[in-house]
């Protein structure tokens, strides 16, 4: 496991080790920061949300190949009213962060936590029965590696990348030109 940090570092040669997962997901209307234990906790001047045993997440896999590993986050026993809430969200397309910290045994922080994993909200999936339940799976940020960009060199282009930027103001006439040396 990679880390910098000294005191993370002595923490994890420890045989018993208290561990917290810290999840931020970057919705529209707000930013949601949730940890795996319960009650709150304040770390990177936020205060974190307990998801305790009601959340889950995959685990997060890293390899010596250049390939997208997607993860997946679980949360359980939600009410009907703040899943509808959820799935009308828009959330597709927008950062996700996972760091894992550890504790000591008062509950507070030591050292700095490993991460983040970065990836992008890709699909979120709710299941209502007798509790509700949500899926949200993240993607790496290599899964858009391949994705063609497609980009034109005109006027337009360039307005909508990068505002008042007349740079290609011309080029349309440039197309048909007849330059004479």
């Amino acid at each position: 496991m990679r880390t910098s940090d000294p005191t993370t570092q002595a923490a994890l040669d420890q045989d018993n080790i208290p561990l917290v997962i810290f999840v931020e997901l970057d919705f529209a209307s707000a930013t949601s920061r949730v940890h795996s234990g319960v009650g709150n906790l304040q770390w990177n001047g936020h205060t974190w949300m307990g998801a305790g045993a009601v959340g889950e997440i995959s685990e997060i896999q890293e390899g010596d190949e250049l390939q997208s590993n997607d993860i997946q986050m679980v949360l359980n026993g939600v009410d009907p009213a703040m899943m509808a809430t959820a799935m009308s969200e828009d959330y597709q397309g927008r950062p996700a962060k996972i760091w894992l910290g550890i504790l000591d045994n008062d509950h507070q922080m030591l050292g700095e936590p490993i991460g983040p994993f970065g990836g992008l909200m890709d699909t979120m999936d709710g299941e209502i029965g007798k509790e509700g339940r949500i899926v949200l799976t993240v993607k790496n940020r290599l899964a858009d590696w391949e994705r063609p960009r497609i980009r034109r060199y005109t006027n337009e282009d360039q307005q909508a990348e990068f505002p008042g930027d007349l740079g290609m103001e011309f080029v349309s006439q440039m197309v048909e030109k007849e330059l004479v040396w």
